[in-house]
């Protein structure tokens, strides 16, 4: 009985050794994984920042068209005004 215990203890220290070598696989694949997931995000960083950079621009610039729009709707009046007075004068 006493040579029970003695071998049951290389079993265990060989479990405990194999259970370790899985788990340090296991946190090497799982590291691997993270470190592919940062680079993915750092590799997509600058392309999703030219995008956004591209959308503001667009923005800005169907704003920019819109006031310029909201311009002239604001000198129509005076436009029509001048335009008719001079027709008026040309005719006359």
């Amino acid at each position: 009985m006493r040579d029970a215990p003695a071998a049951r203890g290389p079993k265990l220290n060989a479990n405990q050794i194999t259970k370790a070598r899985a788990d340090a696989e296991q946190s090497v694949i799982q590291q691997e994984a993270e470190g592919r997931g940062q680079r993915f995000a750092f590799a997509r960083s600058p392309k999703a920042e030219a995008a956004a950079i591209t959308m503001k621009g667009a923005g800005v610039d169907a704003v920019r068209r819109g006031l310029l729009d909201l311009r002239r709707l604001e000198l129509a009046p005076d436009l029509t005004r001048e335009v008719a007075e001079r027709f008026s004068t040309v005719s006359s």
